[in-house]
């Protein structure tokens, strides 16, 4: 898998919205649900109470090796499939 660093130079404009990222301190790719964006919603509370990540990027995670993991209600980590 690439460095977190390249990861989030190739995070995809889903809707006309880019995602909120960064890279933690161990390397790992990091997406705040926190912007109100749409695309990351730990409650659900717009999606019918289920955690929701937005397809495109679960599959662009996918297409990379990886799967988002929620860190807390606030964020996800890209980890190695």
């Amino acid at each position: 898998m690439k460095t977190g660093e390249q990861l989030l130079n190739e995070l995809p404009v889903i809707d006309g919205v880019r995602p909120t990222g960064m890279v933690t301190a161990d390397g790992r790719l990091m997406l705040s649900a926190e912007e109100g964006d749409g695309l990351l919603d730990y409650y659900g509370e717009f999606r019918g109470g289920y955690p929701y990540i937005h397809p495109k990027l679960e599959e662009w995670a996918a297409e990379r090796g990886g799967a988002f993991e929620w860190d807390n209600p606030g964020s996800v980590t890209l980890f190695e499939a």
